[in-house]
């Protein structure tokens, strides 16, 4: 079939819709040129565009209910896979239960569109505007949405993982921690400076929405990707540049720059590292409580296996004893009718010391962080 041929033009779709007794479920366009037509308005629930052009086409307020949009191979004489919607204007269209798997929406306008439940897999939505558009339990899995303005969107029970939220505008956009899955796309890539600033950009939204625990699970993801960019193995793609001087001499690089550049991101690694186990970078007083727990446990056995310890009066010490002793060094609390004799057991007794104090600052912060905010 030629190009002309192929086209067709809104005159062409409404006797056709006549002839169908306005079924438009009856209607395959599969491959058709509609590129520029105006359809606003019109009833197409159900048709079937298969790898129809509707680039710039005028969809405004087209109820495309249950309309298969699916990209597919049309033939060995085609060179058209998808549905082409690139500059579509879909403004207030219906679009609910639509198929538009592998659909080409680059810069498409959606503003107030309903997809409500659409089937969206695979989609380039990359500079879309879908302002206040409805996508709810929209599948949406490996959807491009790099650059698109996501402002008031609802996107509520959609599936959304490995969608590339890179530089997507999120401004009191309404969605769920469980539809991002565990991680997000460039944190799988390993584009940790990339999945760094999408988990700031969702925390800011989750905030601006009022959801603390979807904040707080970005703000923990934001701050991972931090370390990881600054592990020793991938700190030099992304810092290397801006730590080593280019115009430096091999041999002045070799012997000091590059040394100090590991070192420094070495130690700024191990310190996240450190601040994220113990504290949850804020976030999580229970890893100070269960920091507790290791630590009294480790010193019971500890003192159980060395000994050290003398009962006043003299009697045999028991686990159940050696526990009470370290739990009363943990918390600062001295018990009168135990106390270490050997150099060895006074030493580890004030490191007890010191862990019960690190363990109730910790947990103390990260308790008046969470309550307080970031």
């Amino acid at each position: 079939m030629s190009q002309t041929q192929r086209t067709m033009t809104r005159d062409q779709l409404e006797e056709l819709l006549r002839r169908n007794d306005n079924k438009a479920s009856r209607i395959n366009l599969s491959g058709r040129v509609l590129a520029g037509q105006n359809l606003a308005g019109m009833e197409l629930d159900g048709i079937i565009m298969e790898g129809a052009d509707l680039r710039g086409t005028i969809l405004i307020g087209t109820s495309l209910q249950d309309a298969n949009l699916q990209g597919t191979q049309l033939g060995p004489d085609s060179d058209n896979k998808c549905a082409d919607l690139r500059w579509a204007q879909l403004q207030r269209a219906q679009l609910q239960g639509a198929n538009l798997e592998c659909a080409d929406l680059q810069s498409a306008e959606l503003e107030e569109a309903d997809l409500d439940k659409a089937v969206l897999s695979g989609v380039n939505l990359e500079g879309a505007n879908l302002k206040e558009a409805h996508l709810e339990e929209a599948v949406m899995s490996r959807v491009n949405l790099q650059g698109a303005n996501l402002t008031h969107t609802v996107l509520q029970g959609a599936n959304l993982s490995e969608v590339n939220l890179k530089q997507a505008t999120l401004s009191s956009t309404q969605l769920n921690q469980d539809s991002l899955g565990q991680s997000i796309l460039q944190e799988k890539q390993g584009k940790y400076q990339e999945a760094r600033y999408i988990y700031l950009a969702l925390k800011n939204n989750f905030e601006e929405i009022g959801d603390d625990e979807a904040a707080s699970w970005a703000y923990v993801k934001q701050r991972e990707m931090e370390r990881k960019t600054y592990f020793p193995l991938y700190a030099r793609q992304y810092h290397y540049d801006r730590e080593v001087p280019r115009d430096a001499s091999p041999a002045l690089v070799a012997l000091y720059w590059r040394p100090k550049f590991y070192i420094k991101y070495g130690f700024k690694w191990l310190r996240s590292f450190v601040l994220g186990m113990f504290w949850g970078y804020g976030e999580k007083p229970a890893n100070a409580l269960l920091f507790a727990i290791v630590a009294v446990s480790f010193f019971t056995l500890f003192f159980w296996w060395q000994g050290g310890i003398v009962a006043m009066p003299a009697r045999d010490l028991r686990l159940w004893d050696y526990f009470i002793y370290t739990l009363g060094a943990f918390t600062t609390t001295s018990f009168a009718d135990m106390n270490p004799v050997t150099s060895l057991a006074k030493i580890m007794t004030s490191l007890v010391g010191i862990a019960g104090v690190t363990a109730l600052a910790i947990f103390a912060s990260a308790l008046g962080q969470r309550i307080g905010g970031r």
